[in-house]
């Protein structure tokens, strides 16, 4: 052994071993590094990690091995139960044991520019992860158990092949940063609206073909350039993200007074291909999720759905001085008294449609209420808000406005 490396192992808590060239962890660090607590072992060419690395070093918290040559993970990994932070970004790995799990004192995990095409649902396990990065992978999907984790600020996980964005993401109650740009999503989930921390979602270079028509409660900044079947923006999203803007005076004020001076102030570069001047008169279909929008006048069971609604739970959206505003959803009493007897009051499916809300909102400002599977819907053409090409054509963004029936929908055309 090294008595140089010896002696820096163990007057060290930190080791700073980027650079060297190693191919595997020195034998010095396994016999005399039981106190150490961060590795940087960044640029080696380490190609696994020792199985019995936990027995080794009992109070590690940190572990960087950016760079490296890993191509898989023993799944004795679980047992460094002391590790809050682990970095595996730029290696060759294509898959995670189930014991990833066990690392529940986790807070950053980093699986950045690998070859990995599913996490485990062990990955639910980490609840106390804030920082979850998986950029530039093979991502197909990822796991409903996401949802367990609570405490997740951060989610990253651009340029991967997701198609779909699991609806139990809405159960991270904690999320800031969603980063999904670069994949190949059609939808979003309308879940996502009501996460109650959520501040920037970037939904850029995917193959969206339909944005949420709920507003959201937060009004994060939401980006979603570069998805060319965009067709229109649902009315009450865009004053949403409009407000963000530099725009001084609320949108939504504006358009109240028909003062269409102002215009939309966010990115949708490289989208509407699909639009031209006459686009307000083409029929487009209306997604929420991955499911068609009924646009006809609503059935009964439409109205029971909405009735029911209101009945159970306070209104959510409002209209305060031109800004649209969402809250948390909250039940009235009666709709306490009603859900604690729903076995005998309401059959299990409605109880669950009814519980899992509508799926837009009524634009008449005087209105806002819920609309689940049928609404009447107008598409306008945003003169005001046009917007180049790089090519020098002009395209028309249009809005989407939901109505919950057609006097709602005379009153504010």
């Amino acid at each position: 052994m090294n008595e140089n490396l010896i002696l820096e192992v163990q007057t060290r808590y930190i080791l700073h071993w980027n650079y060297r060239g190693y191919q595997e962890l020195p034998q010095e660090l396994l016999h005399y590094g039981g106190h150490i607590e961060e590795i940087y072992f960044k640029e080696n060419d380490l190609t696994d990690i020792p199985d019995d690395l936990s027995k080794h070093l009992k109070h590690i918290r940190q572990l960087y091995f950016y760079g490296n040559k890993i191509s898989s993970l023993p799944s004795s990994i679980g047992s460094l139960q002391t590790l809050t932070l682990l970095d595996l970004s730029r290696n060759r790995l294509r898959c995670l044991p189930d014991e990833i799990g066990d690392l529940t004192n986790l807070v950053t995990l980093d699986l950045s520019h690998n070859y990995i095409s599913q996490l485990p649902d062990s990955i639910g396990n980490l609840t106390n992860l804030e920082y979850l990065v998986i950029i530039k992978n093979g991502l197909e999907s990822l796991p409903k158990s996401i949802g367990k984790l609570k405490l997740l600020e951060s989610l990253h996980v651009s340029g991967n092949k997701l198609k779909v964005i699991p609806p139990e993401i809405a159960k991270c109650s904690s999320l800031a940063d969603l980063y999904i740009d670069g994949n190949q999503l059609r939808f979003l989930p309308y879940t996502i609206t009501q996460l109650p921390n959520l501040m920037h979602v970037n939904a850029s270079r995917n193959q969206l073909i339909s944005l949420p028509t709920l507003p959201f409660l937060t009004c994060p900044r939401v980006i979603f350039d570069n998805n060319p079947e965009i067709h229109h923006i649902p009315f009450l999203l865009g004053c949403q993200q409009n407000n963000l803007g530099p725009s001084s005076t609320p949108f939504l004020r504006d358009q109240l007074s028909n003062n269409h001076e102002n215009k939309w102030y966010f990115p949708v570069r490289g989208c509407f291909s699909t639009t031209n001047k006459n686009g307000s008169n083409t029929i487009f279909n209306c997604f929420v999720d991955q499911k068609k929008l009924i646009r006809a006048p609503p059935s009964l069971t439409e109205l029971a759905f909405r009735a029911s609604y209101k009945i159970l739970f306070e209104k959510q959206v409002d209209c305060d001085h031109g800004n649209v505003r969402r809250r948390p959803r909250r039940m009235t009493l009666k709709g306490k008294e009603i859900l604690n007897a729903s076995e005998i009051l309401l059959p299990k499916t409605l109880k669950i449609l009814l519980l899992k809300g509508p799926t837009a909102i009524c634009c008449n400002l005087k209105c806002l209420g819920p609309i689940f599977d049928e609404a009447n819907v107008c598409f306008s053409e945003t003169n005001f808000a046009q917007f180049d090409l790089e090519n020098g054509d002009r395209h028309w963004p249009l809005t989407s406005r939901y109505f919950c029936g057609e006097w709602c929908m005379s009153q504010s055309i």
